[in-house]
């Protein structure tokens, strides 16, 4: 039994570190999902019954969106490892038939995926339109121009119509803040009194920062401060891991360069998508949160990926370099993350005053 296990995994070693590389960072972020929801029924569960209860009902959406999300990734998965296996194709008819479905399928989850976001918060708009001009390049450079209209409305139809419905349905459950006809009057009405609050809000934070300070993490947020019993106080802060965020600024200056001056196609998709997700917020005049950057800061992640995939193939000490630099960035992150730190605090001050 050993000795064939063994002379499985040493057959080819070759194809088991690459299936290392997709999975270690899969069942890392499988980990950190159970680690949040496990940090919210900790967390969440001291304040009661009642308000544990609303959290489950709450992550019910995104679940069903994850679970169909699963069904997509597995019903493909087998088809593909058949095809690929017994190295044989379906007729011209079927696997045309196949592409389409797979099409209309992904198109169809990220149509959910983007309706789910302005449903959930404006910002979503801003990936829209990070979406929108993506679009437009890739279409003028590369479709053919007699399926223009066609894809055309493939688009308006994923992209728009299904998220305005799904938008307009998120206001079922709104009642009491005006007089309205219908669901569409009420949601008309509703956008309206948010866009006008939004617009004329005037009012001071001591933690609000404006857009140029937040890359450097000039004013960290802090989240909550709360009395949990007569000798503790929670507090959560919210700011980015710094070894991230301050070397993700050349990053971003080095994708741009290459995008403007190589003409890579790659940088220039990661730069269109960041300055969507960041450019929006430096003409606003209300106060603003570092929290605002977040949506940006993914990609600056990916800029990250770019650059050091540059870096491992241009100097013989890079691949040594950067593992010291994710290590050091792993560790970071630990002494940064405010609920182990919690946890931590909790059990070195639990006859403490306050905890901080």
């Amino acid at each position: 039994m050993l000795k064939t296990m063994k002379k499985l995994f040493s057959g080819d070693r070759v194809f088991y570190g690459r299936v290392l590389t997709l999975a270690l960072p899969i069942a890392l972020q499988s980990l950190i999902t159970i680690g949040v929801n496990m940090l919210d029924t900790i967390m969440v569960g001291t304040l009661g019954e009642v308000e544990l209860s609303a959290t489950s009902l709450a992550n019910q959406f995104i679940n069903i969106y994850h679970i169909f999300c699963m069904g997509l990734g597995m019903g493909a998965s087998v088809m593909v490892s058949r095809y690929w296996g017994m190295r044989e194709s379906e007729p011209e008819k079927s696997a045309q038939a196949l592409k389409k479905t797979i099409c209309i399928m992904v198109r169809l989850t990220l149509g959910l995926a983007l309706a789910f976001a302005i449903a959930t918060k404006w910002t979503g708009v801003y990936a829209g339109a990070g979406l929108a001009v993506l679009f437009i390049w890739y279409t003028l450079t590369h479709f053919p121009k007699k399926q223009t209209l066609r894809l055309f409305l493939f688009c308006c139809l994923f992209f728009v119509a299904i998220p305005l419905v799904i938008y307009t349905l998120c206001f079922i459950p709104v009642v009491g803040y005006t007089q309205y006809d219908n669901l569409i009057d009420k949601t008309i009405q509703g956008t309206l009194s948010m866009f006008d609050y939004h617009y004329n809000l005037e009012a001071e934070h001591y933690y609000s920062s404006p857009f140029y300070e937040w890359p450097v993490i000039w004013m960290p947020l802090l989240d909550a401060n709360d009395i949990v019993s007569a000798d503790k106080v929670s507090s959560v802060s919210c700011m980015g891991n710094p070894l991230i965020w301050w070397a993700g600024i050349p990053c971003v200056l080095y994708v741009l360069f290459s995008w403007i001056f190589k003409k890579d196609k790659k940088a220039g998709f990661l730069v269109i998508a960041y300055l969507a997700q960041y450019v929006p917020w430096m003409p606003i005049k209300r106060i603003t949160f570092i929290y605002h950057y977040f949506p940006a800061i993914l990609f600056v992640i990916l800029m990250m990926g770019y650059t050091m995939a540059d870096i491992r193939k241009r100097f013989l000490w890079g691949k040594k370099a950067i593992t010291i630099y994710l290590v050091t960035a792993v560790i970071c992150f630990f002494l940064f993350f405010p609920v182990l730190t919690l946890f931590l605090l909790i059990l070195f001050c639990r006859n403490s005053d306050y905890l901080l």
